[in-house]
């Protein structure tokens, strides 16, 4: 099996498909906007994220990464390429991580903040303890967004609320997204993100920030 293949097998979170509906959006706009609902209420679910986010279900820290549709905005390091920890060491460590904390107030959940976090932190003085935290918040949201979604069924790909996202993820899974040819098909609500090498593809499914408009 090549490479290509081996990483959507990988992003199952179960050896057989189940079926499952697409992120609705709206109804995760209303649950987290609902301060009577303590259970799925957006600030609740940040604060618990910070202290105990092992704590949270699988469908809470689908909220708390759905909610906030965003593309990093003005975070503007650019890790959109390949070969991202090479040039990620070169950063000052300290004032990358002050910014991207800050984001994480908009963001909690954001897979490409607290993935870099992890990686910062692990490059600072006594940051062995942050970095893990992060690392392990990373996981938890990972896990929790590709739950019995794939990379190859186009009826059941993995969702993300920022484009930046996936290129963590093929980062991740080894993949280098320079050799991949990479094409886009945008519907209102979404775009899929296709990418292909040797006439094997692989694809994400990005939510679209004018659902809300």
């Amino acid at each position: 099996m090549n490479k290509l293949l081996l990483t959507a097998f990988l992003l199952l979170f179960t050896n057989e498909m189940k079926a499952q509906m697409p992120v609705d959006l709206a109804r995760i706009e209303t649950l987290a906007k609902d301060s009577t609902n303590t259970e799925f209420y957006f600030e609740n679910l940040k604060e618990k994220f910070e202290k105990n986010p092992q704590d949270l279900s699988k469908h809470q820290l689908q909220v708390l990464y759905y909610q906030p549709i965003n593309t990093l905005g003005s975070f503007k390091y650019d890790i959109s390429t390949t070969g991202i920890y090479a040039k990620f060491k070169e950063l000052k460590f300290k004032k990358f991580i002050q910014e991207a904390e800050a984001k994480l107030e908009e963001m909690p959940a954001n897979l490409t903040i607290l993935f870099l976090l992890s990686l910062a932190y692990g490059e600072t003085k006594d940051g062995t303890n942050q970095a893990n935290n992060y690392s392990k918040k990373f996981k938890l949201v990972f896990e929790a967004i590709k739950e019995n979604k794939s990379l190859t069924d186009l009826d059941h790909l993995i969702e993300l609320n920022c484009v930046v996202d996936e290129y963590i993820i093929l980062q991740i899974l080894g993949l280098d997204s320079n050799s991949l040819n990479r094409t886009s098909k945008m519907s209102k609500d979404y775009t899929i993100d296709t990418f292909e090498k040797n006439g094997e593809k692989i694809h994400f499914k990005i939510l679209r920030n004018n659902i809300f408009k």
